[in-house]
């Protein structure tokens, strides 16, 4: 395992003049302007990359319009129906939101400061709030976004995918394509170092009714991808999805819920994953962090002619706003939210160290980072 060193908060930052002025995008399924695939095809050692989810600028500043539905609902429904609280009273909206920006610029210096670097940053979906009908805000948030992700170095791609709010609850051709504007392809894979990694477009599994036809072609790259027909011969050292919605919370036998997918579609994908090889599938869109596992003895449903080891969904907590669950609420649904909470005690990403036999994370506070060597 590497020694990594996050330099204590009061030493100098590095000159941001020196990065990258151009975010580079994947395009044609792949993202070769990153990730050479001649030159990534080979394991050479142990590496690591950060895990972030949720950025989602724009959602705790969206959320200081709930004050009056809260108080009107409490009234009508005799205090039966609640909206998730405001930890953060003191700030109005728009302190809201630069709180938010603030909070995504710190983890950026976090992941500069770093020693060795990582290979890679990955955003796990909705990078922004506002909805694709949401024109001036979305517009205003993509540019906020872009702008705070150009001062990662040069040397650490970021890889963005898209969640909900990138492409909408109900995605369309439009929506896609206007996400696909903004930061390349909604699905793709590519090579780092010997291991192989899918980014799937998880709202064409969630909710395909308004691009069957997407949602098919998505369907059909990913069988090809676990086939492995484009790896000349290469196999890798591992395969990892990376999604916005998780396929379950923490446990596969779990029910249908908001925040993960519908039952017999998440085992039939979780099965062919584990198939072709796949041991980590990571996440966002819980605003928490959670997980869990599902054994190599634990085969109901796989081919038993493969081998199928053990297999990890990874959830990670938002760099940006965090929910705080709810006592009384149903924790796959909306119900579940008790708060919301923007700090640096609560905000922050996951460290994944990638080894030749074995995939190590720890998810770290913002606070916790600035604070430490690692």
């Amino acid at each position: 395992k590497r020694e990594r060193e996050i330099p204590k908060k009061k030493q100098k930052k590095q000159n941001f003049n020196t990065f990258s002025l151009k975010m580079k995008l994947p395009k044609g399924r792949n993202f070769s302007a990153a990730f050479s695939p001649e030159q990534n095809k080979k394991f050479d050692g142990p590496f690591y990359f950060i895990q972030m989810a949720d950025t989602q600028l724009g959602l705790m500043s969206a959320t200081k319009g709930y004050t009056w539905l809260q108080g009107f609902l409490k009234l009508v429904s005799f205090g039966y129906i609640n909206l998730p609280k405001d930890l953060n009273p003191e700030l109005d909206s728009n302190q809201a939101y630069e709180a938010e920006k603030k909070m995504f610029e710190e983890a950026v210096h976090l992941v500069n400061d770093m020693n060795p670097p990582p290979a890679f940053v990955v955003v796990c979906g909705d990078l922004v709030d506002a909805f694709p009908n949401n024109v001036a805000n979305r517009s205003k948030q993509v540019r906020d976004f872009k702008d705070i992700a150009q001062k990662f170095r040069s040397d650490v791609p970021l890889v963005c995918l898209c969640g909900n709010h990138d492409i909408g609850n109900q995605p369309t051709k439009e929506s896609i394509e206007l996400y696909k504007n903004d930061f390349g392809d909604d699905y793709y894979s590519f090579w780092c170092r010997g291991v192989k990694f899918l980014v799937i477009n998880s709202q064409l599994h969630a909710d395909p009714k308004l691009c069957t036809e997407i949602a098919s072609e998505h369907d059909q790259w990913i069988d090809k991808q676990l086939s492995h027909e484009d790896n000349n011969g290469e196999k890798p050292k591992h395969t990892i999805i990376f999604s916005h919605i998780p396929p379950f919370i923490n446990s596969i036998d779990e029910p249908t819920g908001y925040f993960n997918y519908e039952a017999s579609l998440r085992k039939r994908l979780i099965n062919k994953f584990r198939e072709a090889g796949v041991t980590k599938w990571f996440c966002g869109h819980y605003h928490r962090n959670a997980g869990g596992w599902i054994r190599g003895n634990e085969n109901d449903g796989v081919d038993k002619n493969r081998l199928a080891g053990d297999f990890e969904v990874v959830i990670t907590a938002a760099v940006g706003t965090n929910i705080i669950p709810s006592e009384k609420g149903d924790p796959l649904n909306l119900s579940g939210m008790g708060a919301f909470e923007i700090n640096r005690s609560s905000s922050g990403f996951r460290i994944v160290d990638v080894n030749e036999n074995d995939i190590q994370h720890k998810w770290h506070s913002i606070d916790s980072l600035s604070k430490s060597k690692l």
